[in-house]
């Protein structure tokens, strides 16, 4: 192998075993990158591979031998949770050119007793307390342009890429958990406009309006706080549309116009607490002086950039109507990827994800993709299936007060015959997640339930269920990926019904309706994630109970090229 000393050397820095199974794919992916000078390669490697480990020790070797100085010697390393990465920081909390920043809202400010997005000096020139000297946040933040190695979540990395100038042009890139890159992006860019949040932004403006401003920027406030009455008063009548806009329809473009009126509403009145913002130190008025920002951020990349992407291609976006809410979507990241990605290689890691997928999404041409698909380090018989197949669930079944007793009472058969394990139960929706909870409380288990409440942080959920002893249920729709639950942390898991994106999303149901095979694939990655949550490494096995049947027809599709990962039993 090529690079094997280097590779071998670099492994050694960071203590860990030398995996025959890692080393040569390090070396594979260092030959595409340095010999064959590939930008981009799609990496899927089953769980055990140790992806996060591969990708570290690819990204060291790159900046010891790359040698173009038309990048910084940067590394970035994206998932999708903050779970993925303090992971991360505990696989390599010993390696001093590594940092892990995250946004504001993560870390505590001490002075505000909130979180450091009422940072009382950032970008003022004038204030400081003693305390910021200890603050986390600004430690991390301050550190994190010159380190080699910076962990983040794909949020912030958007942010920096998108909104700020501290990253560059950057040797590496790692999409960690890259089948999501899609909607974390569609979350994150879309304009939308609400009742709701329109009702918290005059309450919040009103407030701090007659306390902070000066008389002459109050009224110029107040003028802008009119008008957004106005629109509010119109947002109160939107209902629920069952039609598609595309913004070549003259009715979605008058949404359009409506939402960016909006945005600019907010914008003008950003301007005016932006006048005062450097001698105010009000807890509230940072709060709403940030979440106007916010707004004015958004409108800013859409004005730059999704603009000319309309421009040229009219049917890239869509117009979501909901009761009481507009929402500007783009169907796929397709030409912004351009965008946010400046890096000299990209490396997109998954255990279930294809070039063409990427390809599709991220408006990559084939050619400049290469795939690199590793071995399943596992038998088979660590990850055992039984199809129980109680029905073709859909939504109106599971709503269905007798069909859900009926679930509740075959979750409840399936975990007395694990009286001595631990395991979880995997829903699609909050309100499924109580009725089984409610369900199984009325029965004398043998275990303590924990159940992830919608409002509740899941890491928080899953630190509680972690260091509880006993035997244990874990109940949640968000446990499908991005958590490790090995050995007696999960013997069992009870999948209820198939993760299908919701048709509710005018996106999805377009998705579906003109991109059938995304729509069945994107299903499909996120069942064969949820089937792999207990068992995380050789020794590790697991049982998942199927109770919907479209989750068997969906595993024994053609799309399926992960079925050899499982056992049927």
């Amino acid at each position: 192998m090529k690079y094997i000393h280097v590779i071998e050397k670099t492994i050694d820095k960071y203590g860990f075993e030398k995996r025959n199974d890692q080393i040569e794919l390090i070396n594979e992916i260092l030959i595409n990158y340095l010999d064959n000078h590939t930008k981009n390669i799609v990496l899927n490697a089953p769980t055990g591979t140790g992806k996060s480990i591969i990708a570290v020790v690819v990204g060291d070797i790159l900046l010891q031998l790359d040698k173009d100085d038309k990048y910084k010697k940067q590394n970035y390393y994206l998932s999708h949770t903050n779970i993925l990465s303090k992971q991360y920081e505990k696989t390599f909390n010993s390696l001093k050119d590594m940092i892990v920043v995250m946004g504001a809202n993560n870390y505590k400010c001490e002075i505000t007793k909130d979180t450091a997005e009422t940072c009382l000096i950032k970008g003022k020139k004038h204030v400081t307390f003693d305390a910021c000297r200890d603050c986390e946040y600004l430690k991390v933040h301050s550190l994190f342009p010159s380190v080699n190695h910076v962990i983040t979540n794909y949020t912030f990395y958007f942010i920096s890429k998108l909104y700020t100038s501290k990253m560059g042009n950057n040797i590496l890139t790692v999409f960690d958990e890259s089948h999501n890159i899609n909607e974390i992006f569609i979350d994150f860019i879309n304009l939308s406009i609400s009742s709701q949040s329109l009702t918290k932004l005059i309450a919040n403006l009103e407030k701090t309006k007659t306390q902070i401003l000066s008389p002459l920027n109050q009224k110029k406030v107040a003028i802008e706080i009119d008008k957004l009455k106005k629109i509010l008063n119109y947002t109160d009548t939107i209902t629920k549309s069952k039609i598609i806009y595309n913004l070549n329809s003259k009715k979605g473009l008058t949404y359009l116009n409506t939402v960016i009126g909006v945005y600019n509403i907010i914008s003008n009145i950003c301007n005016y607490y932006k006048d005062e913002y450097e001698e105010i130190t009000d807890v509230e008025f940072i709060k709403t002086f940030k979440m106007l920002s916010r707004y004015v951020y958004k409108l800013t990349l859409f004005k730059s950039i999704s603009g000319e992407i309309i421009k040229n291609d009219i049917k890239s976006h869509i117009v979501d109507i909901e009761d009481n809410k507009i929402s500007i979507l783009p169907i796929f990241i397709k030409k912004y990827f351009k965008q946010i990605s400046n890096s000299k290689y990209n490396l997109f890691m998954s255990a279930t994800i294809t070039p063409e997928f990427i390809s599709d999404t991220l408006n990559i041409d084939k050619k400049d993709i290469t795939f690199i698909n590793a071995k399943n380090p596992f038998e088979n018989d660590i990850k055992n299936l039984i199809f129980i197949n109680y029905d073709n669930l859909n939504y109106y079944k599971t709503n269905d007060e007798n069909i859900m007793f009926d679930i509740s009472q075959i979750c409840k058969n399936i975990i007395d015959e694990h009286k001595t394990e631990s395991g979880i139960i995997q829903v699609t929706t909050f309100e499924m997640a109580n009725i089984i909870y409610n369900n199984l409380l009325d029965h004398q288990l043998n275990h303590r339930i924990y159940l992830h409440p919608q409002q509740e942080k899941l890491e928080n959920i899953i630190d509680e269920y972690k260091n509880y002893k006993g035997k244990k249920i874990l109940i949640s729709p968000s446990i499908f990926e991005g958590i490790d639950l090995p050995n007696e942390e999960s013997k069992f898991q009870i999948m209820i019904k198939a993760p299908f994106p919701s048709i509710e999303s005018k996106r999805w149901k377009y998705i579906m309706n003109e991109y059938n095979n995304i729509y069945q694939i994107t299903t499909l990655y996120k069942i064969i994630q949820g089937l792999g949550r207990s068992s995380r490494n050789k020794n590790d096995k697991s049982v998942t109970y199927i109770i919907d049947g479209h989750i068997d027809r969906i595993f024994n599709s053609m799309h399926n090229v992960w079925k050899n990962q499982f056992q049927i039993i």
